[in-house]
């Protein structure tokens, strides 16, 4: 689970390496450093206290493309379908194509958080849904 404090960790942490780091590792730690601290505002404007998911941080690391997924019931689902978007009626299985990473960004003093998604196809159409939606298949 995510709390302010744990952010504000993983945000020293990537501080260290955006320091002392070389390269990739420089950038990357300035990258998730401005990230935790924007995921940290915005769970305390937002007044919540520990959250599975937020941004780019958290969820199941373990998903990812070509793995069988079960997408629960009663998830949002937006597609690219001409109906759009639906809410799941059952749980059905699937096979990912891709899991996005999420982001977390301030414009004019306000922070947009999109949470990483599960992305797959069906009948030739482009599907995703918030990863919290998602469990492994056995």
């Amino acid at each position: 689970m995510l709390t302010v404090d744990r952010l504000l960790d993983i945000a020293a942490q990537a501080e260290n390496d955006y320091r002392y780091g070389a390269g990739y590792v420089r950038v990357r730690g300035y990258d998730i450093m401005n990230q935790a601290f924007l995921a940290a505002r915005y769970l305390e404007q937002n007044g919540e206290g520990e959250v599975e998911l937020v941004g780019p941080f958290g969820g199941d690391r373990e998903i990812g493309r070509g793995d069988r997924v079960l997408i629960k019931k009663g998830s949002a689902i937006q597609t690219t379908k001409k109906n759009g978007n639906r809410i799941a009626g059952r749980t059905y299985p699937v096979t990912l194509r891709a899991v996005d990473n999420g982001s977390i960004y301030e414009n004019y003093g306000q922070i947009y958080c999109q949470n990483r998604r599960a992305v797959w196809t069906s009948d030739g159409y482009w599907c995703s849904t918030d990863i919290s939606n998602v469990v492994k298949a056995d």
